[in-house]
């Protein structure tokens, strides 16, 4: 596999693909009523892969560690971590939603390439 190709971008975890995925699961968490985190990288504990921190004014930040991951693993702690900081009830569909738009945006940047990296936008 050489450096750069599509299937390595989607194996390994960019800072580009961390911050494009928070976008649309923060936008699909919203659109099916459930709240959303902030996140951030890496977790300010050494040695962790991932962490929620509950801040002063009520807000919660998912702090996953993104370098030398594969980038389903960093998917799969983010989208946990909504689930977990989530107050809607209906927890089974905003999971079914959330791995619905990660899968998307996955097929669409292995058949799209860097542009629909760049473009791709979760409809409301």
């Amino acid at each position: 596999m050489g450096f750069g190709t599509d299937t390595e971008r989607t194996t390994t975890t960019t800072a580009t693909d961390f911050a494009l995925v928070s976008r649309i699961l923060v936008d699909t968490a919203a659109s099916v009523g459930g709240s959303a985190p902030s996140f951030r990288s890496p977790p300010r504990i050494p040695g962790v892969k991932r962490s929620v921190t509950r801040n002063r004014d009520g807000s919660v930040t998912v702090a996953v560690a993104v370098r030398d991951r594969p980038l389903m693993a960093v998917i799969a702690d983010m989208i946990d971590g909504i689930i977990l900081t989530s107050a809607a009830s209906g927890n089974d569909e905003l999971y079914d939603a959330l791995w619905a738009a990660a899968q998307a945006w996955l097929q669409t940047v292995q058949t799209g390439g860097e542009a629909s990296r760049r473009h791709l936008r979760v409809a409301a």
